[in-house]
C-alpha cells in the first residue's frame, strides 16, 4: 500500500477520479466478507489491502475465490496467508486507511466502477452501510465503466496487462480501460456532431487522457477539449499533445 502526499485540489484542478475494486465473498457483508479492496487516483495515489479478518475457509471453499482471487494474496511458498504483511490489515485498519485516502483527496471526487454495485456496498459497509456516520469525503455514488462501454458501442476493454482479480490491479487497469472508452466514445460523438446529430458530453471530463490529475503536471490545455494522440498499439496511452508539444505535462 501506498501512503504519498495527494495532491491538494486548486480551483483550476480537475475533479480527482477514482477507482474502486473489492475482491469479496458474495452475500457475506460483515467484516469476515471482504477480501480485499483496490483505490486508485493515479500514479502514486492508491491504496491496497488484504482484510486479515476474512473467513478464509469460506474463501477457500468457494472454487471461484480459491483460483482465481487467493493466489494475488500475499502468501508464504505452501499457500497460507501472511498476517505480518504490510498489505495485511484488520477491518479496522482497513477503515481508518481508506477514510485517511478519501480525507488527502477532498470531498469533490468521482468514483467509478466496472459493474461496480457490489464494490461500492463493500466500501460503504466498512461503516456499516450508515451514511449518519460515513465520512463525508467517501463518496456515496459511483459512476461506472459500463455507461462509457455503452457510448463507446460497447467497445471491448483493452487486454488486462496485471493480475486479473487483484483489487488494485483490477482497479489500475480499470483506470486506463477508461481513458481508452472516453477517447472511442469522443470520435464516436465528433462523427455524430459532424453529421449534424446531436450529442451529449456535458456530464464527461473535458480532456480526453486526464492530464489535470495533478496541477503540478497539468497539460497547458487540461479543462478545455483536446485530444493527445495514442501511442500506436498501446491502446489509451496518448503521447504529446500535438498543439503545444512543450507545455508541462506533456511528455
Amino acid at each position: 500500500m501506498t501512503t504519498p502526499e495527494f495532491a491538494r485540489s486548486s480551483p483550476t484542478a480537475a475533479r480527482p477520479d477514482v477507482d474502486l475494486d473489492c475482491e469479496f465473498l458474495p452475500g457475506d457483508l460483515t467484516p469476515f466478507g471482504l477480501v480485499s479492496i483496490g483505490l486508485t487516483a493515479g500514479p502514486g495515489r492508491s491504496l491496497y489491502a488484504v482484510n486479515a479478518d476474512m473467513d478464509v475457509a469460506e474463501v477457500m471453499r468457494h472454487p471461484f475465490l480459491r483460483e482465481h482471487v487467493w493466489p494475488h494474496l500475499p502468501l508464504t511458498p505452501d499457500g497460507f496467508l501472511i498476517y505480518s504483511h504490510p498489505d495485511v490489515l484488520s477491518y479496522t485498519e482497513i477503515r481508518q486507511r481508506v477514510e485517511a485516502f478519501f480525507a488527502e483527496l477532498g470531498e469533490d471526487v468521482t468514483l467509478w466502477v466496472y459493474c461496480g454495485a457490489q464494490d461500492v456496498i463493500r466500501l460503504h459497509t466498512l461503516w456499516g452501510n450508515d451514511w449518519s456516520v460515513m465520512p463525508n469525503t467517501v463518496p456515496q455514488w459511483a459512476d461506472d465503466l459500463a455507461r462509457l462501454r455503452r457510448k463507446a458501442g460497447g467497445a471491448k476493454l483493452p487486454q488486462h496487462p496485471g493480475r486479473q482479480h487483484h483489487a488494485l490491479d483490477d482497479a489500475e487497469h480499470q483506470r486506463r480501460a477508461r481513458a481508452y472508452l472516453r477517447s472511442l466514445a469522443r470520435r464516436a460523438a465528433d462523427a455524430q456532431r459532424s453529421a449534424g446529430a446531436a450529442t451529449a458530453w456535458d456530464d464527461e471530463c473535458t480532456c480526453v487522457t486526464n492530464c489535470a490529475e495533478d496541477p503540478k503536471t497539468a497539460c497547458s490545455l487540461s479543462g478545455r477539449r483536446h485530444v493527445h494522440p495514442e501511442i500506436p498499439g498501446m491502446p489509451g496511452v496518448y503521447g504529446p499533445c500535438p498543439e503545444h508539444p512543450d507545455a508541462p505535462g506533456d511528455h
